[in-house]
């Protein structure tokens, strides 16, 4: 399988485009592509983007989403631009569907998303990458919808749309359409092998304390006190909630821990964050240097490295938290540096995003993360 990454900081929308599409057949090399991911900044004209893209690769299902800032192998980091990565393989079959309405309800969404993705007769598929509304809803519960729908042992990986840092609205891309309150994917059916890594730099602090109230993503009270009264214990009556101080979250059905990021201090002393905590939970605080949140960069490629064994991969798919660019400020650049050192000298392509989809560690289900580097190794195997 080819991927093809092309990476333009080109301000102006026709121009952008018209450089993605140069940047793009040339490392196509007279390949078809199948199937694309689209990551763009919020200042571009995302229908004139579409529909131009769209319009030179006919018939390619295409999807994409705003972020909170876009990388590449070849470009590195920035906050203003478009990166479009597409696919070509003669033996993997890449259909796209889309959800609409997610807000109203995310398992009706995400069953209208996988039926238009599925014919008759096809296998199960080798992998499904989505790109869901990283404001109006829950990555949880998207991420729980697509794993009933899908089944716990199709590689499920992703990145929340965001819309840097605004919090007002972020846009999904949907073959040649722009949307919101959606769910695009993509299903890959054939012969591809899939690796896939995380890491977070964060490590635990204190005692492991239970959460005895909290709904969906508010958390009430840790313990026998409520949530900010957890923050004061450690840091004081003065805290700032901040990304830099998230929470380990351990499940008793989980084998591994996952990150919640504090938001903002509610009413009564409840905290909102960037994914659900459930009730029964115990949960610790984190910390960590900014030299070991970049550093996580390379436990998370050789954690995918080590998966796929032998096979050298095609393509590097990277989903990025902006929590962590939040934390990292002027060194998020050193992110893809890190990965560009520790990784295959392979296409690399990814986003920043309101909260990452992936397994824990390989051969589990996946879930939702926030503040976590995924990369996901992709081999044709066959």
């Amino acid at each position: 399988m080819k991927l093809a990454i092309a990476h333009t900081l080109d301000p102006d929308t026709a121009h952008a485009a018209e450089e993605l599409i140069r940047i793009a057949r040339e490392k196509l090399d007279g390949m078809r592509p199948s199937a694309g991911l689209l990551y763009t900044a919020l200042d571009f004209d995302h229908a004139a983007l579409i529909a131009r893209l769209y319009e030179e690769f006919e018939g390619v299902a295409l999807i994409g989403c705003t972020t909170d800032g876009e990388l590449s192998g070849d470009t590195g980091f920035h906050e203003d631009s478009v990166v479009l990565i597409l696919f070509a393989s003669e033996q993997i079959t890449i259909r796209a569907g889309l959800g609409r309405n997610l807000s109203a309800d995310p398992f009706a969404a995400v069953q209208k998303a996988i039926d238009m993705a599925t014919e008759p007769g096809d296998p199960t598929p080798s992998l499904c990458i989505t790109l869901p509304d990283g404001l109006s809803s829950s990555g949880s519960t998207v991420t729980t919808a697509l794993l009933e729908r899908l089944g716990s042992t199709v590689p499920l990986v992703g990145g929340m749309a965001a819309d840097q840092h605004q919090y007002k609205e972020c846009w999904q891309l949907f073959n040649g359409e722009v949307v919101q309150d959606t769910v695009p994917l993509l299903l890959f059916y054939g012969p591809l092998s899939v690796g896939i890594g995380q890491g977070s730099g964060w490590k635990a602090v204190g005692q492991r304390v239970q959460v005895t109230e909290a709904t969906g993503h508010i958390v009430r009270r840790i313990g026998n006190q409520t949530a900010v009264a957890f923050y004061q214990n450690y840091f004081g009556d003065q805290i700032t909630l901040n990304p830099e101080y998230p929470l380990v979250v351990y499940e008793a059905d989980r084998q591994t821990a996952y990150i919640r990021s504090p938001m903002m201090p509610l009413e009564g002393g409840a905290i909102q964050f960037a994914g659900d905590i459930p009730v029964g939970a115990s949960v610790r605080i984190a910390e960590a240097s900014r030299s070991a949140i970049i550093e996580a960069c390379t436990e998370s490629i050789h954690s995918a490295l080590s998966s796929v064994q032998d096979q050298h991969p095609d393509g590097i798919l990277v989903f990025s938290c902006a929590a962590r660019r939040m934390v990292l400020g002027t060194r998020t650049f050193q992110e893809i540096e890190v990965l560009r050192q520790a990784a295959p000298p392979v296409p690399i392509g990814g986003f920043y995003s309101y909260g990452e989809i992936a397994p824990a560690q390989h051969g589990e289900a996946a879930q939702f993360h926030n503040e976590t580097f995924i990369t996901i190794l992709l081999a044709e195997t066959a």
